[in-house]
């Protein structure tokens, strides 16, 4: 008569096995989500190369179509007396002009939303369908960072765009030079004059992959144009020179602490991208950072961060005019 199997002589696992298993899981789960954070933060800013590549791109067909200009911009704030002298047009006319992300009715809808803080904006996504470009991009994604659509801070006030024209996207005037200038900035016995001048071809343009032609703004910064006095807006453009404060996103690469900040803080940035007049993508920290919670405007005292706001100016001005700082400097 043959015997019945022993079931009580089978292997299993004993609760000791068990556990070690699971830290064992844990552990390679430990060791591989920051792998996985940092792959995904990568493809992020990968994401964020193509989609302003493809709006400067963009840019580059609108020109084509109308004699080699892209659309219309008019950089500095209207109604604002201390700068109204810098606008090559009224602040009226070229809020009428100055349509290529959205309309002038969403934009100023935009402005005044912003205004009397009614925001936040709305994030109506489909606001680029009714500006001049959208004929050339055909996606409303294109014009904003995927790193910018995932701020969840209470104070951010929109998540549609966050690409912004560069101001060195008009000539360059010096001032007692160029008809028309004006001195923006004055400071050690130096003028400093607008970026007042006609709107940037790709041929005028000295130093093609110098020049930015459209930034990765930073959220806290201009952004859609949310000053004062919304009824004589015009929507602003980034420019890190005059406003060098904060105008290139943090949102890409690892964080280091900066050369030059305010006095009252010394935050660790990360990088925005950059698209220059000959169509290449570059990654670009700020020069000189602020925390979300400080007041992001230009300091008066320029000794601050003299040496940063001498390198930028130069750099920007060699690239658009092929000159050198002392060469920009008005009588």
């Amino acid at each position: 008569m043959k015997s019945k199997p022993n079931c009580r002589g089978r292997s299993a696992f004993t609760l000791i096995e068990l556990l070690v298993v699971v830290a064992i899981i844990a552990l390679l789960i430990s060791i591989l989500l920051p792998s996985l954070s940092k792959a995904r933060a990568q493809s992020r800013t990968t994401l964020c190369n193509s989609r302003i590549s493809q709006l400067c791109k963009s840019m580059f067909l609108y020109s084509e179509d109308f004699d080699e200009t892209p659309p219309f911009t008019s950089q500095i704030l209207g109604g604002d007396p201390a700068d109204s002298g810098v606008l090559p047009l009224p602040t009226a006319q070229a809020r009428e002009m100055e349509t290529w992300l959205g309309s002038e009715d969403d934009m100023l809808a935009i402005a005044e939303a912003s205004q009397h803080q009614a925001g936040p904006y709305p994030d109506d996504v489909t606001i680029p369908r009714s500006g001049d470009l959208f004929a050339y991009t055909r996606f409303e994604n294109i014009y904003r960072c995927p790193e910018f659509e995932r701020i969840g801070d209470p104070s951010k006030e929109q998540n549609v765009f966050n690409y912004t024209r560069a101001a060195w996207g008009r000539k360059y005037r010096i001032p007692g030079v160029d008809p028309g200038a004006t001195t923006r900035i004055e400071f050690l016995g130096w003028k400093l004059g607008d970026q007042g001048g006609p709107i940037m071809k790709p041929s005028m343009v000295y130093a093609p992959s110098a020049l930015m032609m459209i930034v990765d703004e930073y959220w806290i910064r201009h952004v859609a144009g949310s000053w004062p006095n919304n009824s004589t807006n015009a929507w602003i453009c980034c420019d890190p020179v005059f406003d060098m404060i904060d105008e290139i996103g943090q949102y890409h690469g690892a964080k280091v602490n900066p050369k030059h900040t305010l006095p009252t803080v010394n935050p660790p940035i990360q990088s925005g991208s950059l698209a220059c007049y000959d169509g290449h993508v570059a990654i670009r920290r700020d020069p000189f950072p602020s925390a979300p919670d400080e007041v992001n405007t230009r300091p008066e005292n320029f000794g601050l961060f003299y040496n940063e706001y001498i390198n930028m100016f130069e750099e920007l001005a060699y690239a658009q005019l092929g000159r050198k700082f002392l060469d920009c400097i008005g009588h």
